[in-house]
Formats: structure tokens, C-alpha cells, sequence
């Protein structure tokens, strides 16, 4: 029984652990110029860089600010 009282508690403790640490996301710049890339543009890209035998090639620089 007791085995069952801790392992409830561990279960409790990581789950509130995990809830109090989920970080809200900001923009670190919520002026900025966004450009969006429809999904469809990024999969001709995939499609032609496999053609080309160039996969990891498609994408090679997003600008997410300061991180780029």
C-alpha cells in the first residue's frame, strides 16, 4: 500500500513539476516583419532538393531574430 501512496505522489509531483515549468511563449520581437512561407512552397522546395539529392539543402536560413 505504501508502495502505491508513493508512486501516486511521484506521479502528482511531476505532473505539477511539468505544468509549473510549460513556459507561455512571447515573440521576442513583436514589431518585426514576418514573411509566411505556405506549406506548399516548402514542399516544392523538399521535392527538388531530393530530385537534386540535396534534402538537407531545402531550407537554410530562417530569420528568428537574434537566434538566426
Amino acid at each position: 500500500m505504501r508502495n502505491v501512496v508513493v508512486s501516486v505522489v511521484v506521479v502528482v509531483a511531476a505532473f505539477v513539476l511539468g505544468r509549473a515549468s510549460a513556459q507561455d511563449v512571447q515573440p521576442s520581437c513583436p514589431g518585426c516583419q514576418v514573411t509566411h512561407i505556405p506549406a506548399t512552397e516548402v514542399d516544392r522546395y523538399a521535392a527538388l532538393g531530393r530530385a537534386q539529392g540535396l534534402v538537407d539543402q531545402q531550407v537554410r536560413s530562417g530569420d528568428i531574430g537574434r537566434a538566426q
